[in-house]
């Protein structure tokens, strides 16, 4: 009896801390949402390393026509798939810079709290003043489409972890609007798996500050692309057919896409060369750290 009753306590025991640490864990959370429903400066601009790695919004202008088809992407060794689909139209890359700041902002909570909250809150004028906009009505209306494009796409694929398949959007988007009809309060959503994805270490990578307030869609994906593959090397080699399937790129031409790269403003030298078999054209792009120390060289030779 002696026995059994040593048991029981140990499983008491064992029960009392896993419901203490629940507790813990419960009001880390609270914390971590109460902060996000505050107002604060970023300190960097981040992006989930997954949605930099593979083609998730379009690079369409928003002057152009929405894109309305869906995005197919499967990478070349068929170990990731990634479907986006919209119910109205695909978000550019412009649009989700709304994204990149929401992700910014609960990483910060993060650093903070130690964990990501499920939800935070903004003003339009925060907002938009962070994505480099003026506060007029064609910035507030530009505003509420973003919202409501970004609220209603679906992803579907392995792309956040290759041993399991995630479908839903990444994030919901409810606000309130003032007297004079515009949006006012915006309270922004994550998904719950997304959320468990950016509460990872490694789930985000730094990006420039630049992307963040750019109106640029192939801007900004050339920047992030080439910053998720480059990593902490000097440069990075890819196929313009490659780069070109890694910006879901189907408009334009394998001469009218490179056209668009050269006149493309970025923070890496970019350069053109026939790939070994001479089938196709490598980009190379190469850090501005890099080429400044090269010429550094130069200069001392």
């Amino acid at each position: 009896m002696k026995h059994k009753t040593a048991i029981k306590t140990l499983e008491e025991l064992a029960e009392e801390a896993k419901s203490a640490q629940a507790r813990r864990e419960q009001q880390q959370l609270q914390r971590a949402n109460e902060r996000g429903t505050q107002q604060f400066d970023l300190v960097s601009v981040l992006n989930s390393h997954a949605l930099m790695r593979y083609p998730v919004f379009s690079t369409r202008y928003g002057s152009q026509q929405q894109q309305e088809e869906p995005i197919l992407y499967y990478s070349s060794d068929g170990s990731v798939s990634v479907e986006v689909k919209g119910s109205y139209g695909i978000p550019n890359q412009a649009d989700a810079n709304i994204i990149r700041w929401a992700i910014s902002v609960a990483r910060q909570v993060r650093t903070e709290t130690g964990v990501v909250p499920e939800e935070i809150s903004t003003t339009r004028y925060k907002l938009l003043k962070d994505l480099g906009k003026t506060v007029t009505g064609t910035n507030y209306r530009n505003l509420e489409q973003s919202l409501k494009v970004l609220g209603g796409i679906n992803i579907s694929g392995n792309i956040f972890d290759k041993n399991q398949e995630f479908t839903g959007t990444l994030m919901e988007f409810n606000y309130t609007r003032d007297g004079s009809g515009k949006i006012d309060k915006i309270v922004m959503i994550f998904n719950k798996n997304f959320r468990q994805h950016l509460q990872r270490d490694e789930s985000v990578l730094t990006i420039p500050g630049e992307v963040l307030v750019s109106n640029n869609p192939l801007q900004i994906r050339l920047i992030e692309v080439a910053r998720c593959h480059m990593g902490k090397k000097p440069k990075w080699e890819v196929r313009l057919t490659k780069l070109m399937s890694l910006c879901y790129e189907k408009r334009r031409s394998k001469y009218e896409f490179k056209r668009a790269v050269k006149k493309t403003n970025l923070p890496y030298s970019v350069e053109f060369r026939k790939s070994a078999d001479n089938k196709d054209e490598v980009v190379v792009f190469q850090s501005s750290v890099e080429i400044k120390s090269l010429d550094s060289a130069k200069n001392q030779t």
